[in-house]
């Protein structure tokens, strides 16, 4: 209980690295702002913590007058083990501590199928993306890795997670026109699609997704940044609006930028290469 950490960081993996030694994985819990709508407390819970309720969806059966319900496979048991944490003081302390499971922890050989310990390395991520290149999929990619690292269970993430990794990393490009070329075509930064776009609709505009630039900002700037001060909230608002002019934009991202002392950020530095787009 007087455990105190400088950032929410630091409390997460301490709770990881916990819940690894006895056996079980943990999920981020809610958060609790102050009257001030400041972020002061933070839950971290057992990922058997809850229960699911069965869920009501709609039949395309003409005669299914009612609703069917639909029963949804959980491990969940209303799991009560947690740490809370309480920002006071310019630090992150332990508020409230419950050790105790209602459910079987897991032994350590099978420890590496934690959730919290299932993930893929950078490294990893290449090989899916070079050996999709040859057509070869994610099943096999898996395998060498299990091959490299001596055994599966040094992988440090399943089939599963191989398979949804490429599953996930599918080009994005919506289409919303038929026909004749679209005015506009939106994408992420994949850049053989760029490449291949601008060959095929030699007219049409490229613009970047929003959504896909800005969901790799905690992993570019630090998620300890974004968690932790008010940068995020400023970037968003100098990005996510239309009533900057361009050289307005210009200037107050430059003034974030050197709020934050990011200038040498070359992730930001490319991006606002790219600001046309």
């Amino acid at each position: 209980m007087d455990m105190v950490f400088s950032s929410l960081d630091d409390c997460y993996s301490m709770y990881v690295k916990y819940a690894k030694e006895c056996g079980f994985s943990v999920r981020k819990g809610t958060t609790k702002t102050n009257s001030k709508g400041v972020l002061h407390i933070k839950y971290y819970l057992c990922t058997r913590s809850g229960l699911y309720k069965d869920k009501k969806v709609d039949t395309l059966d003409p005669n299914q007058k009612e609703r069917v319900v639909r029963s949804n496979f959980s491990k969940r048991t209303d799991c009560g083990a947690l740490l809370c944490v309480l920002f006071e003081a310019g630090s992150w302390k332990v508020y409230k501590f419950v050790e105790e499971h209602n459910h079987d922890l897991v032994e350590c050989p099978d420890k590496h199928f934690l959730s919290t310990e299932r993930h893929l390395t950078q490294l990893q991520k290449h090989v899916i993306h070079s050996m999709s290149k040859l057509n070869l999929g994610p099943v096999k990619a898996f395998n060498v890795m299990k091959t490299c690292f001596g055994g599966f269970e040094d992988v440090g993430a399943s089939k599963v997670e191989f398979k949804n990794y490429k599953r996930y990393s599918m080009v994005f490009v919506p289409f919303t026109a038929v026909g004749s070329q679209p005015k506009v075509v939106v994408l992420d930064q994949d850049p053989a699609m760029k490449k291949a776009i601008s060959v095929v609709f030699v007219d049409t505009r490229h613009r970047l997704c929003m959504w896909h630039v800005m969901h790799k900002l905690s992993l570019k700037v630090g998620v300890r940044l974004c968690n932790s001060t008010n940068f995020k909230e400023r970037i968003c608002g100098v990005v996510w609006t239309d009533i900057l002019t361009p050289e307005e934009f210009e200037s107050e991202w430059e003034a974030v930028i050197a709020e934050f002392n990011l200038a040498d950020n070359d992730w930001l530095s490319d991006i606002f290469a790219l600001r046309e787009s």
